[in-house]
Parts: C-alpha cells; structure tokens; sequence
C-alpha cells in the first residue's frame, strides 16, 4: 500500500485490516479526518500509524504482534484490548487515559508485569485484564466550595486554604485544572476547625508539613494513590485518630506523623 493511499477519502468511517498490518505505510489514512473504526487483525503496527488521528474505536486481532511508537498517540481510542503476547512500545497509547487501555482475560501475569514495564505505566495504575475491577476507587461526588483554596493553576497545586469547615473534600480540580499535588493547607485559624479531610484520586504528592498543626484534624481519608507523603507532613496534629490511603501509598518520609 502507498504513501497517503487513502489521502483524499474524507468520508471513509471504518477500515478493516486483514492483511498483515505492516503492509501498510504510517501515513496510508492521512488526511481521513472522518476515520472513527478501525480493526486489525494481525502483524506488526508501525510507528505513528494513526498519531493525532480521529479514531475512536481499535480493535485488536489476538495476532496483532506488535504495536510501534506513538501509533495511537493522543487519540479518543476507548475500551482497547490487547493480545496477550503483543508488544508495545512505551508510548503506543500517549494521551490516552489508562482505564481505557486494557489486556485480554486470557494473560498471564508475567504478560501483565511486562506490558506494564514496557509502557511505563504507574505503579498504582499496572495493565489490567478486560474483566478485572477498576484499579481505583473513585473519591464520592461531594460539594466543595472551590474558593476557599489557593491554587497554582500551573503546577497544579494547592497552597492554602481559607475555609472554616468542619469536613473538606478537596476539589478534583479547581478552575478545571486537575488538583495533582498538596503543599500545605496552611497556619491556624484557616485549619483550626478542620477535623474531616478528603482527598480525591487525582492527587498523587503531599508535601512537607502539609497539615502541621492542624490539631483538631481526626480522620484523614485519601482516595489520591500517593507517590509521597512529605517529611512531617501532620506533624503535630494531636487530634489524628484515622488515617486511611484509599488507593495506596509508595514512600511515607520521615517524621511523617511526628507528634
């Protein structure tokens, strides 16, 4: 198949491969901007295959083998399952959520430890088969009043807070901006009521000191799967009777809970 074969098919919807994959060149559905569909049943994927493209549905043949760079990077692909024994470069799938990238019920889990080795997935967040639950447990949906906290929109994190609640469900976003880190809540008064806080599952950092003395602080409920809870962060919370991670933690740093 040519370079740009199908260059000037702006209508074409749906393509079905049943010749081995790599027969086709990276840019054969250049230009197809109405291009949803798309199976594949065998061979190799080349790289940047459908790169930017408007697929939204990939269906994958159990003798598709491999799958190259980029191949369907930042693309609106949804429910995709692999083969088992395929291989997939690091960023076959960029821009795609993970929950949306799955393997067949059929892998084993030495498929699973490899496929996500190699597409660098999380650690809170491994390649999982088609009928396995989710690997996070979502925050509930509860009202928070986005104003009452300080907000780096450009790093996404938060750097204070000037509520007087009780109970506080930090935000999953703010201004539509994911919440990914928590540097502090800040000094008393603003936290000398907290005694409830929850944080939602797009938080993966808390920094040093983030809730020091906040001593009426009594259950701390994190749905956020944390790379880090920084050195000292609830130092002093005198108060702190429950402290549950939802989604898991990898490192506690020292000082931790001190006091």
């Amino acid at each position: 198949v040519g370079s740009k074969a199908f260059d000037d098919c702006p209508q074409l919807e749906s393509v079905t491969i049943l010749c081995d994959a790599d027969a086709l060149p990276p840019d054969a559905f250049k230009g197809c901007i109405n291009l949803k569909s798309i199976t594949i049943r065998k061979g190799s994927i080349p790289d940047n295959f459908l790169k930017d493209s408007t697929i939204e549905t990939l269906v994958l043949g159990e003798e598709v083998t491999s799958i190259g760079k980029n191949a369907f990077a930042n693309t609106a692909v949804t429910n995709v399952v692999l083969p088992a024994e395929a291989e997939v470069s690091q960023n076959a799938f960029s821009g795609v959520p993970y929950e949306e990238i799955r393997i067949a019920d059929d892998a084993e889990d030495r498929h699973i430890d490899a496929l996500s080795k190699a597409m660098n997935r999380p650690w809170y967040y491994p390649l999982q088969r088609v009928s396995d639950p989710p690997a996070l447990q979502p925050m509930p949906e509860i009202k928070t009043d986005e104003g009452n906290f300080l907000f780096l929109k450009e790093t996404g994190t938060i750097i204070g807070y000037t509520g007087d609640e009780a109970v506080v469900a930090v935000p999953k976003q703010i201004g539509g901006v994911d919440v990914k880190t928590i540097d502090t809540l800040g000094d008393y008064p603003s936290t000398g009521m907290l005694r409830t806080l929850l944080i939602p599952e797009s938080v993966t950092g808390i920094g040093a000191n983030a809730f020091t003395n906040c001593t009426n602080l009594e259950t701390f409920l994190c749905y956020g799967p944390l790379d880090i809870l920084g050195d000292g962060a609830f130092r002093n919370c005198t108060a702190l009777k429950t402290a549950i991670f939802v989604n898991g933690i990898y490192q506690i740093d020292a000082y931790a809970f001190d006091g």
